[in-house]
């Protein structure tokens, strides 16, 4: 087993440094600039000013070790061998370093830029993951036991329709009933006009023992509820999606599960249906789903685009796009590279999850 998780985290170690790489390159391959927007907010804008711009972000070097032979003045200087501006990027990425906001908060470091946007990604993905979990683990497994019954019949159609329906039309179906039509939720954002703080600040309050966010002493329990009716709808929408996939593939697997011999020997045995279900069935049934369970590591954390940028929640969802619509590399490149990370985490961690559910599967 030991052997197992070294060689995977070789590989994936392998694996990050060649996304880390083509994440880089493209991203800075696509045509235009941090400064295309200045050039067309003023025309009197120089080239040699540009330059000038390009060579304080290193953006005048070349992306991979080559000749770099620097102009100043208009003038070419004397060429140098340069370790590319790729190299240098992943040695500060190494060290936690993804430098800083060209655009969207000019000269903020990117790390504190994520730290205060994941709080909110978490609380939404977080509270939608665990809602799914709970909801379409035992519907899954009631609809595989009652196969062909009418509930059977109407979770399988629930399911297809959330799986077929995207997830913005869901999200402006929600808005446009639930918030305009019977005004039960707000429509967006995440605290109401006017609050000193929001439901993030109140629980960072809380887990600080009172020493951050002095403003808002006393508003904890007030900013906490009016957080919990702003995420109330995106949470909704999230997890309606989740739901209607995992309960098809627990149900899916279930039922592959109830045909095998062991149950109907467990049955054999005079062992209640409850426990043949349940100690029998479900654990042999997790299989499947601890890939898509562990797979759902990287959304905590990256965020669900197109909701959280339909709702005005600021999590790493809404930031990403807003990086990429404000050329923000620095910000676009440490939000996909923290993805890429967790992403083959996830990976290894469901191997290593086989054998632990599992106990037929060995790495030895």
């Amino acid at each position: 087993m030991s052997k197992f998780i070294l060689r995977r985290v070789f590989q994936s170690l392998l694996l990050l440094l060649l996304i880390s790489m083509l994440l880089y390159l493209i991203l800075n391959l696509v045509p235009g600039g941090p400064f295309d927007m200045l050039r067309t907010a003023n025309p009197r804008i120089t080239t040699t000013q540009i330059d000038h711009l390009n060579a304080l972000l290193d953006l005048d070097k070349p992306l991979l070790p080559g000749t770099y032979c620097p102009v100043v003045a208009g003038v070419k200087q004397a060429c140098t061998i340069d370790p590319g501006r790729y190299l240098r990027w992943l040695a500060k990425v190494a060290q936690g370093n993804f430098g800083v906001s060209w655009t969207m908060k000019i000269g903020q470091n990117v790390m504190s830029m994520i730290g205060g946007r994941i709080g909110y990604t978490l609380l939404l993905m977080g509270l939608s993951t665990f809602l799914a979990i709970i909801i379409a683990v035992p519907i899954g497994i009631y609809s595989a036991v009652h196969q062909y019954s009418k509930t059977d019949y109407i979770v399988t159609t629930i399911a297809f329709f959330g799986q077929s329906m995207p997830t913005f039309w869901t999200g402006l179906m929600a808005i446009s009933i639930f918030a305009v039509g019977l005004n039960l939720f707000p429509t967006g954002g995440v605290s109401t006009a006017g609050s000193k703080g929001d439901i993030i600040n109140a629980i960072s309050r809380i887990l600080t023992l009172g020493k951050a966010y002095p403003q808002i002493a006393g508003q904890e329990g007030k900013l906490i509820l009016d957080g919990l009716l702003h995420v109330a709808l995106p949470c909704l929408v999230l997890t309606f999606f989740n739901l209607a996939g995992w309960s098809r593939f627990t149900r899916s697997s279930m039922l592959e599960v109830l045909r095998q011999d062991y149950m109907r020997t467990a049955r054999a045995k005079g062992l209640l249906e409850r426990v043949v279900i349940l100690k029998h069935g479900l654990r042999n049934a997790l299989i499947p789903l601890v890939t898509i369970f562990a797979l759902t590591i990287p959304s905590l954390f990256g965020g669900a685009l197109i909701t959280e940028s339909i709702f005005s929640w600021p999590g790493m969802g809404r930031m990403l796009i807003e990086g990429i619509e404000n050329v923000d590399w620095p910000v676009v490149q440490g939000i996909l590279v923290i993805t890429s990370f967790l992403v083959v985490f996830s990976n290894l961690l469901a191997d290593i999850l086989y054998a632990v559910v599992d106990p037929r599967i060995s790495y030895g």
